[in-house]
Order: structure tokens, then sequence, then C-alpha cells
């Protein structure tokens, strides 16, 4: 088939097609001829093979990636609105796969968050930038991570591909940075608990289960998973809509601020009678069974407040899990309308199990021996799954 032809005047011939047949997308081969004056026509000239590319590339599917334990995981982001990353490294890298190889030298990132206050989150001096991962792969990398309790809308621009041809279709996700919501639900509380206890001692790379309940990134589900999110209880972004985007990739500075509970009346129903206890200079809750005749007066139970601080401060160190796994119990029990687990002794000890009985005999357990006191986690966390 022809589908050009030229006068040759020099050494080099520009041949224009002469538009009567279309070259559709794909490949091409094409060949030369020519006829020299009172001569016969030549032989076919080597193949120049061609594209032809006027379809853009198209965003696939969009992932927030974290390294736990020395291994990169991804969760893949729905274009709901409805996802939310629940480990401690926050949203720090996000990576897209695209429909074809692509081009990504001029993309640029743009964000905005919004954490239900009238000043926003404080984005200062966080910037974003693209590259390229492999051909069809391409990653955002924040220069540091978004913060904790903010509901983000992100954007890619300036995506081409190798014919230049501009992406087409939704370039944008939203996305909440909510640290121990392993359930999705845009809320901490004491059902992610639950909910990251029914994969306990899997691996983090297991499947997508396992690696939203791998809170603190060891690679590994475990207690310490549900007392990280314990500590970030309390935050709820179901009512955070997504952010207007800014005209342009600057951001404007705010401020964060996280609230933790501080009223048993509002948090925590039941078992909690007294302010709060200073267990190797950590503020944590006394846990108490209903208080009866026999409290001595002056004693930590004997406190008519029902006000209790909650410590914000995350438990890097077991020792740091004492008094902030009796508040667990304490709310895992009103939960699901259980006793107590775990009455204090007026020497600041935990005694287990708890008994009506005065004398029925008790395992002393001091606060610094956290493993006994992660193994009362299981143990109500077990009752709790079998009460469901």
């Amino acid at each position: 088939m022809a589908i050009g032809s030229a006068t040759a005047g020099g050494i080099t011939t520009i041949v224009t097609t002469n538009g009567t047949h279309d070259l559709v997308d794909g490949l091409h081969v094409i060949t030369a001829r020519q006829t020299g004056p009172g001569k016969l026509e030549s032989g076919s000239s080597e193949v120049l093979m061609i594209t032809v590319d006027t379809i853009p590339p198209a965003p696939g599917s969009w992932s927030s990636a974290m390294v736990q334990d020395g291994t990169e995981l991804l969760l893949r982001i729905p274009d709901d609105g409805s996802f939310s990353e629940p480990r401690k490294g926050g949203v720090r890298t996000l990576v897209i796969d695209f429909s074809e190889d692509v081009d990504l030298s001029g993309a640029t990132a743009v964000f905005s968050g919004n954490d239900g206050s009238l000043d926003g989150p404080d984005l200062w001096g966080i910037t974003a930038s693209v590259s390229r991962r492999d051909g069809d792969t391409g990653q955002i990398l924040f220069s540091d991570p978004l913060p904790d309790d903010v509901t983000y809308l992100v954007r890619l621009d300036g995506v081409t591909d190798v014919a230049g041809n501009q992406l087409a279709g939704d370039n944008a996700r939203t996305m909440t940075a909510l640290c121990g919501d392993v359930n999705g639900d845009l809320e901490t509380n004491v059902f992610d608990l639950l909910y990251a206890w029914d994969y306990r001692a899997r691996a983090a790379d297991a499947g997508v289960e396992e690696t939203r309940c791998d809170v603190n990134c060891d690679g590994m589900v475990s207690v310490f998973d549900l007392l990280l999110a314990w500590d970030h209880r309390g935050h709820d972004a179901t009512g955070y809509a997504a952010p207007a985007l800014p005209a342009a990739a600057s951001q404007a500075a705010g401020s964060l601020s996280q609230t933790y509970a501080t009223s048993v009346d509002e948090h925590i129903a039941g078992g909690i009678l007294a302010a709060s206890s200073s267990v190797q200079g950590l503020a944590a809750f006394v846990v108490a069974a209903p208080i009866s005749a026999n409290v001595q007066a002056g004693s930590p139970l004997a406190a008519s407040t029902t006000k209790a601080q909650a410590s914000a401060t995350t438990p890097d160190t077991p020792s740091e899990t004492v008094g902030i796994v009796p508040a667990i119990l304490t709310e895992l029990s009103s939960q699901a309308q259980l006793a107590p687990l775990a009455t204090p002794a007026l020497a600041g000890r935990w005694l287990w199990p708890p008994s009506s009985d005065p004398s029925a005999p008790t395992a002393e357990l001091e606060p610094s021996l956290d493993t006994n006191l992660a193994n009362i986690l299981g143990e109500q966390l077990d009752r709790m799954s079998a009460v469901d």
C-alpha cells in the first residue's frame, strides 16, 4: 500500500504521506523505492519500523508502601475515599501503576489535607517528588511522613507516555493517615484491637489483613501492635471531607492537634474508680473492680472523681506497657459486659485471676512484668471473641 511519494531533489528526500490511508495505532513497517529517469524501479529499502500511538496512558492502581521488617509491603488504595493507612510510618511513599510506559520527567504531585480543624494540618516544609520505579510504575515520595489523623487528596500532574500523550483519567486519590485503624473504618478504638487479635502471631507479609495489623512494622502481628493502636485511640476521621487542592504546589501552614480522651465518662465506661496512678513515671489508668466497703481511706481507690488522664506516650519499650494494658482490659470488659479481669491491690500490684471471694488464692503480678500483662490482655481478647 502506497502512502506517499516525492520527487528527489538532493541527497535527502522528504516523503509526506498523502492522507489516503490512516496509520492506525500500532506497529507499522515502512519501506521506500525509487525510480530514476529511464530506469526500472529499485528494490525496497531497509525496513523502517514505527509505532503510531495516539492513546493516552491511564493510571492503574495506587498503593501506600511501607517497609516492614526489611520488606516493602503495599496496601492498595481504592478510588472511593475509604482508604486509611494504619501503620506507624504513615503516608510516606505512594506507588502508582500505569497502563503503559510513562515519562515522569515533568511530573509533579500536589496534595492537601483536612483534619477537621479550621486551620488545617501543619504541612509546612513537606514536599513531594515524583520518579519512575520502572517503565510503567512511578512513585510519589514525601520528604516527611504526612501527619496522622488527617485525610489527604493527592493529585499527579504532568505525566505523559513516550509518545507525548498526556495522562487521561482519574489522576488523584483520597486517603487518610490513621495509625491503628487496622479494620479500616476510619476510627481507632477497641474494635481495632479485636480485629488485630484475630491475626496475632502471623507474619506481616501473609496477607492484606496481616499487613494492616502490623502497626509497628516489625514484621509480625503481636500484642505490641495492639498497644500502639490503643495509644492512638479516640481518633475519628469519618467526618473529614476530601480537601480541596491548592492552585499551586505550595502548602499553607496550619496546626495539627491530636486530642486524647481525658474523661472516663466520655471514653471508658465502668471499672475505673481513680484518677491516675504513677507507675514507672507513666501516667496510667487505675483499673478496679466495683468499689467495696474494705477500701482503705486515702488509698488510690478511694478517689471520688471519675476523671482519668490517659497517657499519650507511645509504648516504645515493654516497661511502658504498664498501665496501658489494664486500661485496655477495662474497655474490653465494658464492651463485652464482662467483669474486669484485673484488680489492683493497694500496694500497686495487679491480682489475677479476680474473684468475689477475698480468701480465694490469687497470683500477684508485679507491674514491671509486662509479659504477664500482655497475657492477661490476650485472655480477655479471647473471651471477647468467644462472646462474639
